[in-house]
């Protein structure tokens, strides 16, 4: 699998900055395959397999209104910034952390767990683990800043695409691929709403009418209310195959 700053290289600079305007624009007249795409993959995302009915969005193979379920691919909110990360970045969705032994796909998990676990208070693992991981990501998003000068991703999104022009073709595809080793994104809304408080268009949001609609705390309350056991539902969420919650978080500190 490529990295995430050479995949981004790979598109253009247009089509990494489209947002959500852009894709209302785009949903508009598919309602009817996008609700096929949603039940045909199961409301689950279709990069980081995270499953979350009701807060899916869609991926479009193709940009061009009334798509079809096939030209449709389920992804959840978070991977979806990580496709058009220059307008991400221009919102404040995203933090740049340094973290090399962790997949991206396992940090957008993470995210996710931390997002919902730090609304529910009665699964003490997952609310004492949200605290300790949010720290993390500040820390690591400081040795990231030491690292490359800055860990603001808007300002290395857009000097990237501007060295791409002048830089010697084997020596830039050489470095990408060494920053590629020990970079990831971590969502911004999994930090929490009083992070984005003047900033909705950061949190976990939709756009609509013209204007962003948190879903913060709707999302939340919504994503527990039905829950008969947090713990099963939430190492679910965060595990794949035969992995388990305990080995998910000693993941993340062995990477200290």
């Amino acid at each position: 699998m490529a990295g995430l700053l050479k995949e981004m290289l790979q598109i253009s600079p247009e089509e990494a900055s489209f947002g959500s305007r852009f894709h209302a624009q785009l949903n508009y007249d598919s309602v009817a395959g996008i609700r096929e795409a949603f039940n045909r993959d199961d409301w689950t995302c279709q990069t980081c397999k995270v499953r979350i009915p009701g807060y899916m969005e869609v991926d479009h193979q193709i940009h061009k209104p009334f798509c079809h379920a096939h030209e449709l691919t389920t992804i959840c909110q978070f991977c979806h910034n990580l496709k058009h990360p220059v307008w991400a970045s221009l919102r404040g969705r995203l933090r740049l952390i340094w973290l090399p032994k962790i997949p991206q796909e396992m940090v957008t998990r993470m995210a996710w767990a931390v997002y919902f676990s730090s609304y529910h208070e009665n699964i003490p693992l997952y609310h004492e683990a949200t605290e300790n991981i949010l720290a993390v990501v500040g820390r690591r998003e400081a040795i990231l800043a030491e690292l490359l000068g800055s860990s603001d991703p808007e300002g290395l999104f857009e000097s990237l695409y501007i060295a791409r022009r002048f830089a010697d073709a084997d020596r830039f595809e050489e470095k990408i691929r060494k920053i590629d080793e020990f970079l990831r994104i971590w969502p911004g809304a999994a930090n929490g709403s009083f992070d984005h408080a003047t900033r909705v268009s950061a949190s976990l949001s939709y756009w609509s009418e013209g204007k962003f609609i948190d879903l913060t705390e709707k999302s939340k309350i919504e994503f527990w209310q039905d829950v008969e056991n947090p713990d099963e539902y939430m190492e679910g969420l965060i595990g794949t195959g035969n992995a388990t919650v305990t080995m998910f978080w000693n993941s993340w500190e062995d990477s200290e």
